[in-house]
């Protein structure tokens, strides 16, 4: 990018709503010019002219699957040229995952894997060697708390999640060196379309717009790693040293029973 006074171009995946649409409302109150991905159009067009409103000096949107990669890059592509460069992408795009011990469900596990996962690399795999040419940008994340043990009923998920979180680990030290920062999001339980979805009990629930601005700042600071609602950035020191078998009696009792089990 040319000038040291331009604002950031942040794109973001999955930014119709939810956590997404709030970082996006968060990044246009800080004057970023905007590049929106989502499936759905309606909602895109109607957040147009309100984040233009709050700020930013540009909103282009793209319409489409991520998991259709080609369209994906060819977006991507659009906003490098549009923008002059890509500051920031923000690869927020996902769903959660559930399955039971006596369904098969292979499909939900590839729907999942290919949203939370593929879509996610193929764009940053496309992204990262242009910030690295031009030795700046940031590339962020969004991973969860269930990244960090495999929680019951959510094999899909957890593992969608630890894959995101390890990969973008690895690109955080192979970019370093190049002067391009890499920022994972770890969100516990979030106010979303997703969790409107749970009828369990949802610990320490942080509203979507405090989530998003959140989780813009770290994204423009160059955070290595940010956990909202703060409360579970304790639980996943805990987690982490818990022995297997103390894990397995907790999840099975605690983790099931907030699910509405």
């Amino acid at each position: 990018m040319d000038g040291k006074n331009v604002s950031p171009a942040v794109v973001i995946t999955g930014a119709s709503d939810g956590i997404g649409k709030s970082m996006a409302i968060a990044f246009a109150k800080r004057g970023a010019r905007l590049g929106l991905i989502a499936r759905r159009r309606e909602l895109l067009e109607a957040l147009v002219p309100e984040l233009t409103k709050l700020g930013s000096p540009e909103v282009r949107i793209a319409v489409l699957d991520v998991t259709d990669f080609a369209a994906q890059r060819a977006a991507l592509d659009g906003f490098e040229r549009e923008f002059n460069g890509i500051s920031h992408l923000v690869l927020n795009a996902g769903i959660s995952g559930r399955a039971t011990p006596t369904a098969d469900g292979w499909d939900d596990i590839r729907k999942c894997l290919e949203l939370n996962v593929f879509a996610a690399l193929n764009a940053a795999e496309w992204m990262k060697p242009r910030m690295v040419a031009r030795k700046s940008g940031t590339i962020a994340g969004v991973s969860s708390v269930a990244a960090i043990r495999g929680l019951p009923d959510s094999g899909a998920y957890s593992t969608s999640k630890a894959a995101i979180s390890t990969y973008l680990e690895s690109l955080r030290v192979d970019l370093a060196p190049f002067g391009v920062k890499v920022v994972t999001i770890a969100p516990g339980y979030i106010e979303t379309g997703l969790t409107a979805r749970n009828h369990g009990s949802m610990p320490f629930l942080m509203k979507s717009e405090e989530a998003g601005r959140i989780f813009a700042e770290a994204v423009l600071a160059g955070r290595k790693f940010t956990v909202a609602p703060w409360q579970y950035a304790w639980l996943i020191r805990i987690l982490r040293i818990l022995p297997n078998a103390v894990y397995d009696r907790i999840a099975a009792r605690f983790m099931r029973r907030i699910r509405g089990k």
